[in-house]
């Protein structure tokens, strides 16, 4: 069920190609999970600079110790301009849960280099099967309108890819594992509803047959 609601996902899936300079692109991968997303956002030195400052100590050049204490900048900037809904409900992408600089440790580099990326992952729980989830971004005012997020969908064993651009911002997502829940329930608690049922039928005929039978009598 969830592999044929994916598969037509990905056919009516539609985005506005932009032509979005290199320095301007967010890649994202999303995992998803009956219970659980998953949130892995790359972006280069450049981008991260406009949600907030990076070089702390004005040298030129910003390490790791310095995008660790801008750890909680950067994860309110992406929950501000991030919006995730998940049935339907508002939900938060929650804290920053990983943060790698994807070049060698311990070396620095200046907060111009776009070739330098950053991976910043975010997880996000629900306590019960997700039937569908909605992303919607409000990136470009601060990124600028030729921005594109190129995000990939990853859920068992189909990918799934989803441009969103300053013309096409939001994208709701149909998981089908809440069908799979609902139809793969232990047949036990199937067989106990079913005798529940037939129950309070039951129960409703004896009470209409005894009114009837009252009615005859009087």
């Amino acid at each position: 069920m969830a592999r044929l609601l994916l598969l037509l996902a990905a056919l009516m899936a539609t985005g506005t190609t932009v032509s979005a300079h290199p320095d301007d692109v967010v890649r994202l991968r999303v995992d998803v999970q009956p219970r659980e997303l998953g949130f892995r956002f790359t972006l280069n030195l450049p981008c991260l600079a406009r949600f907030c400052p990076l070089d702390s100590n004005g040298d030129g050049s910003v390490g790791g110790l310095e995008l660790e204490a801008a750890r909680p900048a950067l994860a309110l900037a992406l929950q501000r301009h991030v919006r995730l809904e998940i049935d339907g409900a508002p939900a938060d992408l929650g804290e920053i849960t990983q943060l790698e600089t994807l070049w060698p440790k311990g070396q620095s580099a200046p907060p111009h280099d776009s070739g330098r990326l950053v991976d910043l992952h975010f997880q996000a729980r629900h306590p019960l099967a997700v039937a569908d989830f909605c992303l919607a971004f409000d990136l470009f005012e601060t990124l600028g309108p030729l921005a594109c997020v190129e995000a990939e969908y990853v859920q068992e064993d189909m990918v799934l890819n989803v441009p969103f651009s300053f013309n096409a911002r939001r994208y709701r997502h149909v998981t089908g594992y809440a069908a799979e829940a609902f139809f793969s329930q232990p047949a036990e608690s199937v067989r106990t509803r079913t005798w529940l049922t037939a129950g309070l039928l039951l129960a409703g005929f004896v009470s209409l047959a005894l009114q009837l039978a009252r009615r005859r009598r009087s």
